[in-house]
């Protein structure tokens, strides 16, 4: 009876463990999602540089962060709350380094120019994709940008960063603060009407792609690509280099609660903080002292008997 018992025990155990854990054996697609692997995931972005990914809003998790010693990613895929963007500003006056990743979709384009016009930081991000027939790689869907500085971030940077689905940043009247770290080359145009030719009246010649502004103690950098660090585009040296030079020893956090993820993909969200909440102290001692006291309390009960007693 009590073998059944213990049988029955550990077979709803581990039936309870697989469904649990089943979420996480699904594929995960979802774009800059840290646990995708595919070419359009942070998977990379956060195993190689030990990024901490932020699943909560951006008010709550910026209460436990460091903003001196420490970069944010910031996605623009939903929009931002009033609290959120008050956060963000809070942070940056404050010395933290803050990278708003962009691209061509109007959700971004709106979540991104809403936030740079709350910042008062006088450019825009266009919305018209920019393209370029011959400083690319490969396709002209994919044009290639160059170093406008030589100042930190960039450091001589000599590599062209590779873009991807990217839109451009305007500046109507550059300010002081204000520094074009990244543009296309003279041979980019802005496909207006998307239809992946150039048009007579089309805007051509050379654009900024990423600008960087002093804001109080810290620093925003507007990135107009959003893919611009996802799997596949980190094995460009450009880009790599790019990152490398921003984090420059800093603790990197990257925004996970701005994406549009699917019911499996939230669902392996949360069970991943979970897993990882059980397996952080104070809670895995806990665990491991009260699996600890079960046995001991299993062999007293019990006993533990070897050979043949004796009278």
């Amino acid at each position: 009876m009590r073998k059944l018992l213990l049988f029955a025990t550990l077979s709803l155990i581990t039936v309870l463990a697989t469904m649990i854990l089943m979420p996480l054996t699904y594929p995960i697609e979802a774009d800059f999602y840290v646990y995708n692997d595919n070419w359009n995931g942070f998977s990379k972005l956060m195993n190689k540089y030990s990024g901490i990914p932020i699943f909560t809003r951006i008010d709550h998790a910026l209460t436990r962060i460091d903003p001196s010693s420490s970069v944010l990613i910031l996605l623009t895929n939903k929009p931002l709350s009033m609290n959120e963007m008050y956060s963000l500003r809070e942070y940056v006056l404050r010395g933290g380094l803050l990278i708003v990743l962009s691209d061509a979709t109007p959700t971004s384009v709106n979540v991104t120019n809403t936030l740079l016009s709350f910042l008062n930081i006088g450019f825009r991000v266009n919305g018209s994709i920019v393209l370029d027939p011959f400083k690319c790689y490969k396709s002209q869907h994919l044009p290639k940008a160059h170093a406008v500085t030589s100042q930190w971030p960039i450091n001589n940077l000599s590599e062209d960063v590779v873009l991807n689905y990217a839109t451009v940043i305007e500046l109507k009247s550059k300010r002081a603060n204000e520094i074009i770290l990244l543009a296309t080359y003279n041979t980019s145009y802005l496909d207006i009407n998307r239809n992946g030719l150039y048009d007579i009246g089309e805007p051509r010649g050379s654009f900024p792609v990423a600008v960087m502004v002093y804001y109080g103690n810290g620093i925003v950098i507007v990135v107009s690509d959003e893919s611009v660090w996802v799997n596949s585009m980190l094995e460009f040296n450009g880009n790599r280099y790019f990152l490398e030079n921003i984090v420059s020893g800093r603790k990197l956090y990257i925004d996970q609660y701005h994406l549009e993820k699917s019911v499996a993909e939230i669902l392996e969200e949360r069970i991943r903080t979970l897993i990882s909440l059980l397996l952080s102290p104070p809670f895995n001692i806990m665990i491991l002292t009260t699996i600890f006291l079960s046995i001991l309390v299993t062999i007293g009960k019990y006993g533990v008997t070897s050979g043949k007693g004796t009278s």
